[in-house]
């Protein structure tokens, strides 16, 4: 008869098994070859045997005892995982906890993993574990693996001082000022963050409500908020962030505040890029609660003007130590989108900076007693917070002494800035917030006798004024000093 042999045809699979090494495949690798023969040839005779070399020839036996051979070369290739050889980037990506590391540390080290092995091919896909293990899939299903220790480190700042003590290598009183407020910003950064930092905040330098809310996120995730012009990065910013070395930065407002060429130019650098684009300034406070409330107190919001400053400054250390956003209000409306916000995150305890003058009664009667956002969703109640308080003084001085007395009474820093201008002002927060200390607000060329008094009265004992004699005058910083000599 004529034999099974000369009845049957096998052949290769239509695309070839990947393996370490074409010459001598694993018992795994012979396995997958066998399996992708069987699969192709799905008509072989009942009981047909198919063995695979270590070469990767395939001999399929028949019954009747005849054979076909298919060549190794037409059946297996070298693989992409053999033919590739991912590294880890020369400097681990800095993360606030290299256990848990969040969606943006993760996009982070995607970055750097693509940045460092620029010629992966094609269609490769990367994904990155909560302890920073990287997985390169190649388009032939094969990997590789990076440890995520090779790969992260834990993000640490070394501040130069403390809220919390005194510091007897630094005299008690220092001023923190550049010749603008892009060096400010930058000299308050150098300060922060010392030894680098794992993210920025970039907004721009003419906008205060860009920076407002984001004081208790640049604290959280370890970022100074640095100042930029609308379609260009000053060289004092572009150099700072050479030195600090990011992997991440984060651009407050929309191309109007923070043009997409500054955006593409940090992509360019290899960093990862958030950008917080609400409508408006009370719809990128809500954003930026979002990011806070992934990892802070989700139960907790304060609410500030957002037609002023001052009282969102001030707030921002109770923020800080609250771990909780900052949401924004007109004077009399608290706006659709914090008024969103504060139906979807259902929260529980709310606290109001400043007195009626910025918020009305009306405002803080709604968050009381709860609205309806008039938003046709499940999240559109808000069923009110009964454990809301004001903390408001007679104007912005004593409010911020008013609010530091509650918020950080232990603290032995004061960080005093000017509550007239809004760019010095603004990056003190974040100082202030990563010292545990208090802002105090002083005119530029007295101290209202309401800080004048918390000062005297407080545990502080060392000062640092952030902004230059322009906004503090020398004569203003000397009224502090003699303040806290008491």
């Amino acid at each position: 008869k004529k034999s099974d042999a000369a009845t049957n045809n096998p052949v290769a699979p239509d695309n070839k098994v990947p393996v370490s090494d074409p010459k001598a495949l694993t018992p795994e690798e012979k396995k997958s070859v066998e399996d992708a023969i069987k699969k192709k040839n799905p008509i072989l005779p009942e009981n047909t045997e198919v063995s695979v070399g270590d070469d990767g020839t395939v001999t399929v036996k028949y019954p009747d005892g005849s054979t076909d051979t298919i060549p190794g070369t037409d059946v297996v290739k070298k693989s992409d995982a053999a033919t590739n050889n991912p590294v880890a980037p020369d400097n681990k990506v800095p993360v606030s906890d290299p256990k848990a590391l969040t969606p943006e540390e993760k996009k982070s080290v995607e970055d750097a993993i693509k940045k460092k092995n620029p010629t992966l091919p094609e269609n490769t896909e990367i994904t990155v574990g909560n302890d920073g293990t990287v997985t390169v899939k190649y388009p032939d299903g094969t990997t590789d693996t990076i440890p995520g220790t090779d790969v992260v480190r834990k993000y640490y700042y070394n501040p130069s001082s403390s809220g919390s003590s005194s510091n007897s290598n630094t005299s008690n009183s220092d001023r923190l000022n550049g010749k603008d407020r892009v060096e400010t910003a930058v000299k308050v950064s150098r300060a922060s963050y010392p030894y680098g930092a794992r993210a920025v905040i970039l907004a721009n330098k003419d906008k205060f409500p860009d920076v407002l809310t984001a004081v208790p996120f640049s604290v959280q995730i370890g970022a100074p908020i640095l100042f930029t012009n609308t379609d260009s990065l000053p060289k004092e910013t572009i150099d700072e962030i050479a030195r600090l070395n990011p992997s991440m930065v984060y651009i407050n407002g929309g191309e109007h505040s923070v043009s997409m060429s500054i955006e593409q130019l940090m992509k360019k650098q290899g960093r990862s890029v958030h950008r917080f684009n609400g409508v408006d300034r009370y719809d990128t406070a809500r954003l930026i609660g979002e990011k806070i409330r992934e990892r802070g107190n989700k139960k907790v919001v304060e609410i500030a003007s957002g037609e002023t400053f001052p009282d969102a400054l001030s707030i921002s250390s109770l923020a800080v130590k609250e771990n909780a956003p900052i949401l924004l209000s007109k004077r009399n409306d608290l706006t659709i989108s914090t008024k969103s916000a504060l139906a979807s995150w259902d929260v529980e305890k709310v606290t109001i900076a400043g007195q009626t003058a910025t918020i009305s009664n009306e405002v803080e009667s709604s968050v009381i007693n709860g609205f309806n956002t008039g938003i046709a969703n499940t999240d559109s109640i808000f069923s009110g917070s009964k454990n809301t308080r004001r903390i408001g003084g007679a104007d912005r001085y004593e409010t911020s002494a008013l609010i530091a007395k509650y918020a950080v009474p232990e603290s032995k820093l004061g960080v005093y800035t000017s509550g007239e201008v809004f760019a010095d002002a603004l990056v003190a927060g974040p100082y202030a917030g990563l010292k545990n200390a208090p802002v105090l607000l002083v005119s530029k060329n007295n101290v209202p006798s309401s800080i004048a008094n918390y000062t005297k009265t407080s545990k502080i004992d060392r000062a640092v004024v952030v902004g230059g004699a322009s906004t503090v005058y020398d004569s203003t910083f000397d009224m502090i000093k003699s303040l806290i000599k008491r």
